[in-house]
């Protein structure tokens, strides 16, 4: 039994209701392993971006680089340094601004504060906005503000 006439690239074809049908199966199919494919490589692809760890290396000082204790963490990344010093240490804040880290406080008093270098620079940025990245070397410094 002939069926509706299909035209692609200028040749005619004949197919039978059971041989359309076949053929509608076969296009499903394959526009679902497309899919399938589409969303596996997406997940490879987030997999591996999680598979790579980041480490950074903190370093707690006081007075100009005095009394260092070095920590060195490896962890998936993709968040700020404020958000890591919050999982890691115990600290204290106000506003986003760190006023203690392991128990060490800043003073008004004394007139210090904690500070913090990325890689030997002066941070430019609050904690909470910097976003470290693999080999980041973060010192921070408990001093005088004076």
């Amino acid at each position: 039994m002939l069926g509706q006439n299909d035209v692609g690239h200028g040749i005619i074809v004949f197919l039978s209701k059971r041989g359309r049908d076949r053929m509608k199966v076969a296009c499903k199919k394959r526009v679902y392993i497309g899919f399938m494919l589409i969303a596996l490589l997406m997940i490879s692809v987030g997999v591996l971006a999680q598979n790579n760890p980041v480490e950074v290396t903190i370093v707690l000082t006081q007075d100009n680089g005095e009394n260092p204790v070095t920590y060195i963490f490896r962890t998936q990344g993709n968040e700020s340094l404020f958000q890591l010093m919050q999982r890691k240490f115990v600290i204290a804040h106000t506003n986003g601004f760190i006023d203690s880290i392991q128990g060490k406080a800043s003073s008004n008093e004394k007139s210090t504060a904690w500070f913090y270098t990325i890689n030997g620079n002066m941070a430019m940025v609050g904690a909470d906005a910097y976003s470290y990245k693999n080999g980041d070397l973060i010192n921070w410094d408990l001093r005088s503000w004076r």
